[in-house]
């Protein structure tokens, strides 16, 4: 009897045990089988007139269709080039690790009408070293094995060329690449002041600070000049801003009442991305003295009365 309660009590105290010292079973689940391929991208392929700074995004973003292994996202598997020149850009790997972010290298733009583009390796896996396809629909042709295992594909410097029938149609080589054009703004004057066909009177010679020209773009320096920027009869002092947007045309001290001048601003002014005007624009003063100054003010006042 005594052996009976033993037994009882062993059987107890075991199960006791095994319930509070066992580890919580949690289940494995089978490896994500879903392929790995590019959801979108901003710009889109074959975007044209994309901002230089890359706004509104501030940055290439790359949208993968599931998490991709963090060792893949660097310069040597994703690669952007315009005009085929790399650019100076950070690459960076979102928190969840299905969005990559190609930004520019701090204050830099990229040059107008530039042709860019991204290329992804295919190479790059996903976090569970499943393949990169171009196509969701090319799974099971290319790199899983009929057995639903996958071919091994090891990162290595020459790089592993998986089975021609995944081949990019527009490279040949397998990668995934998409482009874009940025944009291209017209190098224009924007302001000119005195403006054009001003009358002035003589007697704000000594103070007249010299025509003002604005531009909408950041001038070339190289072409600031007196070959470009010309007073008739006049030698000049130019002043370019800091910001290199607004050149001055001092005149020298020889300025005469009664006399037109003309500001002739040559079609060879550029701007640093290497526009030019492509047009002489002609610019024309009339210094008078005060009685004929005041004259033609009233008349031209008199003219817009009628006019009304």
């Amino acid at each position: 009897m005594n052996m009976f309660f033993r037994n009882i009590f062993l059987l107890i105290f075991s199960v006791t045990f095994l319930v509070n010292c066992a580890d919580e079973y949690v289940p494995v689940n089978k490896t994500d089988m879903s392929p790995l391929y590019v959801e979108s991208t901003v710009p889109s392929d074959g975007s044209v007139g994309v901002k230089r700074d890359l706004s509104p995004a501030g940055a290439i973003i790359i949208n993968f269709s599931k998490a991709i292994d963090e060792r893949y996202a660097n310069e040597n598997f994703i690669n952007f080039t315009c005009n085929d020149v790399s650019v100076e850009s950070k690459i960076s790997l979102s928190e969840d690790k299905k969005v990559i972010s190609i930004k520019l290298k701090s204050g830099l733009l990229l040059q107008e009408r530039a042709e860019c583009k991204v290329v992804i390796s295919r190479l790059i896996r996903d976090s569970a070293g499943l393949p990169f396809y171009l196509n969701p629909s090319t799974v099971g042709s290319g790199l899983l094995k009929e057995d639903g295992g996958v071919q091994d594909i090891l990162i290595t410097d020459s790089g592993s060329v998986p089975a021609d029938n995944n081949k990019d149609k527009r490279t040949g080589e397998g990668n995934y690449v998409f482009s874009f054009v940025t944009e291209y703004v017209p190098f224009l004057i924007t302001n000119v002041s005195p403006a054009n066909n001003e009358i002035i009177s003589t007697d704000a010679i000594a103070e007249f600070a010299g025509v003002v020209i604005d531009f909408n773009k950041t001038l070339d320096p190289d072409t600031v000049n007196i070959s470009n920027f010309i007073m008739s009869g006049e030698d000049v002092e130019l002043l370019l801003s800091e910001d290199s947007k607004t050149v001055t045309i001092k005149p020298g001290m020889g300025l005469k009442e009664g006399v037109d001048y003309s500001v002739m601003i040559m079609p060879f002014v550029r701007d640093t991305s290497g526009n030019d005007l492509g047009h002489t624009y002609v610019y024309k003063l009339l210094f008078l003295k005060l009685y004929l100054y005041l004259y033609l003010m009233v008349q031209r006042m008199w003219i817009i009365r009628l006019i009304q």
